[in-house]
């Protein structure tokens, strides 16, 4: 686990944080080596591939302490991944879907773009017509990143029968049942969603009370 992420480990010079071993006997090993991040797998004829290969063009990942997982395209096209703990095996589709966002750049900076834009108007001054157009922004920003954020989970998916036909092992049995994939990814998803709902319930009331002249409006 990522407790140990900054104990040095002298034999190797490297920084061991996770580290699962598949039924089939293949394993999974999040490591960190001169300032680097790897997510390698390797089977039992120590085949390895990295997961981080799998992103398009330079990347950075940064490990978070506060358990954020976050992909960012800047203006530039220059990508970063950070990641939280890895908690159980199934976190691995968690970074691949974070991949997923950073090959995508078309998608995730439309989104990342439509939510600076509803951030920039969430706390403009509240004569009507600007509420207005802070729903407007928040339902365009809700559906770009939904639009995003089940195009990264899809990656996620294939990337797993990619690595599974590239090294000739089985991940799918430790990952669980489709329907265990499923609830993990929508237990992703309803966060987000739950997030976005209260945002548009605290608009409602707003534009509610706006209408009604509630004088504490």
């Amino acid at each position: 686990m990522f407790e140990n992420l900054f104990n040095k480990n002298e034999k190797n010079k490297q920084f061991e944080s996770y580290q699962h071993t598949f039924t089939d006997g293949t394993e999974f090993v999040v490591t960190v080596v001169h300032n680097e991040y790897h997510f390698v797998i390797s089977d039992a004829e120590n085949n390895t591939f990295d997961l981080a290969r799998l992103v398009k063009g330079s990347i950075q990942f940064a490990y978070s302490s506060n358990d954020e997982w976050m992909a960012t395209v800047d203006e530039v096209g220059k990508s970063s991944i950070q990641f939280g703990k890895f908690t159980e095996i199934r976190d691995i589709l968690s970074l691949l879907h974070e991949i997923g966002h950073v090959n995508n750049v078309i998608d995730t900076q439309l989104a990342l773009d439509a939510q600076q834009k509803y951030s920039q108007k969430k706390y403009s001054a509240g004569i009507h017509s600007e509420k207005m157009e802070r729903v407007r922004l928040l339902y365009e920003a809700h559906d770009l990143t939904k639009i995003s954020e089940r195009n990264a989970w899809a990656f996620a998916l294939r990337s797993i029968r990619s690595i599974e036909k590239r090294m000739n092992v089985t991940l799918q049995e430790d990952l669980g049942s489709s329907a265990e994939i499923r609830q993990y990814i929508e237990r992703h998803l309803h966060q987000y969603e739950e997030s976005a709902q209260e945002e548009m319930s605290v608009l409602s009331e707003e534009s509610i009370q706006k209408i009604l002249g509630d004088p504490s409006n």
